[in-house]
């Protein structure tokens, strides 16, 4: 078993994140309401910064 700090933890969240961030960059609401792919993304993104705060 890998000892993980709360760095390590806050540093997968800051990650994910900015990754969310990057999938809309540019887009308006309306883009991202009709892009599907996009909001997959998104989501796949918050799941992970979920899953590092449990």
């Amino acid at each position: 078993m890998t000892n993980r700090t709360a760095a390590d933890y806050l540093g997968h969240i800051l990650r994910a994140g900015r990754k969310a961030v990057g999938f809309c960059d540019g887009m308006t609401i309306e883009a991202f309401r009709g892009d599907r792919r996009t909001q997959q993304a998104v989501v796949m993104s918050l799941i992970v910064m979920g899953e590092a705060v449990v």
